[in-house]
């Protein structure tokens, strides 16, 4: 028995459905009535009633469920009080990429942080900025975005990072582009046109700018910002093109052209090697992997 196995059966009681348990949960619904078949066996008895109007806890359940409620109340105040204690005062600042929001991962994240209250969270978001540079400097405790390429990161052996979720780069266009329609299209293609990019010096410039030497593009004139969403109100106006994973276009209402060669881009998760093994960012990283599976 564990304390994840607890916690299920008492979330089952609550809702009287597995799967609406394992919703509030942010876990799968086979994982979670493995999970609780698993302990009924060792058990040796059934804790739920499974019938077509609902899961009811049988009398094995209900005296299971009396009992374990003041443990899991204990186990969290166990929590919270440990987390109280540690270097970082159970708070963390996390740097959020747009590529959190394109893929709808914002409010499961902050709905996460609503039922882990132990843990004072502060979000730093949608800005371009060199968010390595800051977890180097113990500014941020851990990024979710895209790493760059590894011959623009001085200090990639500090680094622990975890890739969530991987999609087709491309490049992001007008609608009314002509080469919106296209099915790929080359970065050669784009010699001569317009370039949106962060700030001078920014890590989504210097990527911009080492795509651009590689591929032999010259642009006709650069675009400057310090906000991918104002990177991707110009691209909607015409004004130029910039590069981005495939969720861009659907978040962003622009067009997303995969780029060939085909090439991808991970939002990942980015800390500090010494802080991976931390129960907080163990916990945190299981519900990202658990939601970005899905």
């Amino acid at each position: 028995m564990n304390m994840t196995q607890v916690r299920y059966v008492l979330a089952v009681a609550k809702y009287h459905n597995f799967s609406l348990a394992a919703s509030h949960l942010y876990v799968t619904q086979p994982a979670l009535s493995l999970q609780i078949r698993k302990l009924e066996q060792e058990l040796g008895t059934l804790l739920f009633n499974r019938t077509p109007q609902g899961v009811f806890p049988t009398d094995a359940g209900v005296a299971f469920c009396k009992d374990a409620k003041p443990l899991i109340a204990a186990w969290e105040r166990l929590q919270r009080n440990m987390a109280s204690r540690t270097r970082h005062g159970g708070s963390l600042r996390i740097g959020l990429g747009a590529r959190v929001y394109s893929n709808d991962l914002f409010d499961p994240i902050a709905d996460y942080f609503n039922t882990h209250t132990e843990t004072e969270v502060t979000f730093v978001s949608d800005t371009i900025s060199n968010s390595l540079d800051e977890l180097a400097e113990n500014r941020l405790d851990l990024v979710l975005d895209r790493l760059p390429p590894e011959s623009l990161i001085e200090n990639r052996h500090l680094f622990y990072t975890k890739d969530l979720i991987r999609e087709r780069h491309c490049v992001l266009l007008s609608k009314d582009d002509p080469r919106s329609q296209f099915k790929e299209l080359a970065f050669q293609a784009l010699n001569g046109d317009s370039v949106i990019t962060g700030p001078e010096g920014s890590m989504d410039d210097r990527i911009m700018k080492q795509d651009a030497a590689y591929y032999g593009v010259t642009t006709n004139r650069a675009y400057r910002c310090n906000s991918t969403a104002t990177i991707m109100s110009l691209v909607r106006s015409g004004k130029g093109y910039a590069l981005g994973p495939s969720s861009y276009g659907r978040h962003y209402h622009v067009a997303a052209v995969p780029m060939i060669p085909e090439t991808y881009i991970s939002l990942s998760f980015i800390c500090l090697k010494h802080r991976a093994k931390e129960p907080q960012f163990i916990q945190f990283l299981d519900f990202l992997t658990e939601q970005c599976s899905r």
